[in-house]
């Protein structure tokens, strides 16, 4: 019983204190956005590029399941201590999945945008995993620019059609990542 106060105490904690975890995320995506940056300099080291890209893609996979175990919680009708962290992650989850469209942004530009820029190409998917990972960026672009308070509001019953999107997304990365060679 314990544990179970303990994460009704955590679970208030964050619940009270959104603004602190609000700017955290916000924190990680200017951390990593100025370490992207780093990366770009034309003294960049290439193989740590590809190692910092990769690791970033396995970062936004982790916080993307964050993002949807909410919706697996309420939809399965989990009881127990498992819905306190439901709790806890559905008061955060818009801001966890801009952070996520940040991380496969940079995990998509340093593996394949700034290599194809730097060399003056356009980048065309030519492997199955390429294609399928181009087609969930774009999907999750348009989840991400639909993440605001003013897209709920204009676009209604469209908004909620949208993010029904990121059902299909999870099935493209799950493919992205089972066709990696």
């Amino acid at each position: 019983m314990a544990g179970y106060n303990l994460l009704v105490e955590v679970k208030t904690y964050f619940i009270q204190n959104r603004h602190l975890v609000s700017k955290l995320i916000t924190f990680v995506i200017v951390f990593i956005s100025g370490l992207f940056l780093l990366a770009l300099l034309p003294t960049g080291i290439r193989a740590l590029d590809y190692e910092f890209g990769n690791m970033l893609g396995v970062l936004a996979l982790y916080v993307y399941f964050l993002t949807i175990t909410p919706g697996i919680i309420k939809r399965f009708r989990v009881k127990g201590i498992i819905v306190d962290l439901g709790v806890i992650l559905m008061s955060h989850r818009r801001k966890l999945g801009i952070l996520t469209f940040f991380l496969v942004f940079y995990h998509y530009m340093l593996l394949r945008g700034v290599p194809y820029i730097r060399a003056g190409e356009i980048f065309v998917p030519e492997q199955l995993y390429e294609v399928i990972g181009f087609l969930a960026f774009n999907l999750m672009f348009l989840l991400f620019i639909t993440s605001n308070d003013f897209a709920v509001k204009r676009l209604k019953a469209w908004w909620s059609r949208i993010h029904k999107l990121t059902y299909v997304v999870v099935w493209l990365v799950f493919f992205h990542i089972a066709l990696i060679d």
